[in-house]
């Protein structure tokens, strides 16, 4: 049932293509942390932080019966790591989220139901301005 790694890889290979993200290196990190140095030029470090499984959903037929389906609904958080050059600025990690969220939420049908902004801070193991952001997605599945 986890295809997020799945997904990982997919939604990098449809943010390549995108003239906005050319001079930016797209890296799926499936550790808890990818620290990168030198960080010369802007990275985006996809992950998953979680994925929940509901319960079984309920069908309800037009007569008021009701029946256990096969489907589940999975919510999956991406963490996205925003790594910028310590010389480009606060600015440069949020305009480089803000390209991610527009393209995701914008120009694709992905089932995004939220995302998520912490705050900018310079991180020594890397030398770099890390922005840390999470995007939330909601899908059915059947078993």
């Amino acid at each position: 049932m986890n295809s997020a790694p799945i997904f990982i890889k997919n939604i990098i290979k449809t943010l390549k293509i995108n003239p906005l993200f050319e001079n930016i290196e797209l890296v799926a990190a499936y550790e808890n942390e990818i620290k990168p140095y030198p960080v010369t030029h802007p990275i985006l470090a996809f992950a998953v932080q979680s994925e929940t499984v509901s319960d079984r959903l309920i069908d309800i037929a037009t007569d008021g019966s009701q029946t256990q389906s096969n489907r589940r609904k999975v919510e999956t958080v991406f963490k996205v790591s925003v790594f910028v050059p310590y010389e480009s600025g606060t600015v440069e990690a949020y305009r480089m989220a803000d390209y991610l969220y527009s393209t995701l939420l914008f120009q694709t049908t992905l089932p995004i139901v939220g995302c998520k902004y912490a705050d900018c801070n310079y991180v020594r193991d890397c030398g770099a301005l890390v922005l840390d952001t999470t995007f939330t997605m909601c899908t059915e599945v059947s078993e």
